[in-house]
């Protein structure tokens, strides 16, 4: 959260770092994408070797997928867009939900293909896990945003301070 917050202030306080993002070539683009998928997909291997590089792989993530946001934000170069995707930009509503709650989806996938599987095996990791994962903590964020964040988003509006 604290790069992110890094990320935002930097393009409030300089415009060149926002012309750099807006700016970016398609290969630049690719390239950006593709270090993110091979730090992400290779990280145990690139990282936890040795415990100096350790220290600095959430980070370094961090940074890139920062990166990823400004790019999509800014970039007139882009590939695609995600906000053009609705269904994706809908899950924009309940992603602090999805951000605090994905690990109870998280816990219960893990049990249920224990459950279901006797020997855990990579592709139960990859694609059964992950799908049970993220299907539960949809639908755990979806109701925290209904009957929880809802009611303190509606109260927003008293306590809004108007500037002139």
């Amino acid at each position: 959260m604290t790069i992110g917050a890094f990320g935002a202030w930097l393009i409030i306080q300089f415009s060149q770092f926002k012309q750099f993002f807006t700016r970016l070539k398609k290969p630049q683009i690719a390239l950006l994408y593709l270090s993110f998928f091979l730090i992400y997909f290779f990280r145990d291997e690139w990282f936890m070797t040795y415990h100096q590089t350790r220290i600095f792989e959430r980070l370094f993530i961090a940074i890139l997928i920062l990166f990823i946001i400004l790019e999509q934000n800014y970039s007139s170069s882009s590939f695609f867009k995600m906000a053009k995707f609705k269904r994706i930009s809908k899950l924009g509503e309940i992603t602090y939900g999805l951000y605090c709650l994905h690990f109870i989806g998280i816990l219960i996938a893990v049990n249920i293909t224990n459950m279901l599987f006797e020997k855990e095996q990579l592709w139960h990791i990859i694609i059964v896990d992950t799908i049970i994962a993220f299907s539960i903590s949809l639908i755990i964020s979806k109701i925290s945003y209904k009957y929880f964040e809802s009611p303190f988003l509606k109260l927003k509006k008293r306590f809004s301070y108007i500037s002139k």
